[in-house]
């Protein structure tokens, strides 16, 4: 179940990012699963995704490694990210993420679009 809401956070980012701009998003303290299910649904059109999680290897390129959320965002070609901070993560550099838009899974069930993503 937590890898399909993963797969549906990815779905409802993929729907609202701004493709034209840069987008700077925060889902923090989303269990492991959830983050492995948005991993796996990840794909190179939407914003780098990077993951921050005490099992780094399960997420491969979208593991968060040796970089600060501030040289994330200060990538001159970067379209956006989206960092997620699994339960109990955090970065270094916490109070450089105020630029970017907080996102959480309850986002879902805020809509009839978000409810069908779900389901």
């Amino acid at each position: 179940m937590s890898a399909r809401l993963g797969s549906a956070l990815t779905e409802h980012l993929r729907r609202t990012l701004f493709t034209s701009g840069r987008s700077f998003v925060l889902v923090e303290g989303v269990p492991t699963s959830v983050a492995e299910g948005m991993s796996r649904a990840w794909d190179d059109a939407l914003p780098q995704l990077a993951i921050v999680s005490s099992s780094p290897a399960l997420f491969g390129k979208h593991a968060m490694l040796n970089v600060s959320g501030t040289q994330l965002r200060n990538q001159p070609e970067t379209r956006g990210v989206v960092l997620v901070l699994c339960d109990g993560e955090q970065v270094p550099d916490r109070q450089s993420l105020t630029m970017f838009e907080s996102v959480s899974p309850s986002e879902l069930l805020k809509t009839a679009e978000g409810m069908g993503i779900l389901s």
